[in-house]
């Protein structure tokens, strides 16, 4: 039995997009490229597994008035 998967686990992937991942890209977070890899290999042994895996892209309302509040003055600078 994996160590991770079970029949009752499912693995969500959240904003895995090339805006956040990608050198230079509009959103880019510092060293998200490097996780790829390792993102990879635990979809590998979800699906393996029979676990579902969820892709979640969020999306904000034009105003900002959804975006959590971690991220709001970061959001509103643009």
């Amino acid at each position: 039995m994996n160590k991770l998967f079970n029949e009752k686990t499912a693995l969500l992937i959240i904003d895995m997009q090339k805006a956040f991942v990608e050198p230079g890209a509009a959103h880019e977070i510092a060293g998200a490229k490097a996780t790829v890899p390792a993102c990879s290999e635990v979809i590998r042994q979800a699906r393996e597994c029979g676990a579902p895996v969820f892709w979640i892209k969020r999306q904000y309302r034009s105003d900002g008035s959804d975006v959590e509040f971690t991220r709001k003055d970061a959001w509103l600078a643009g």
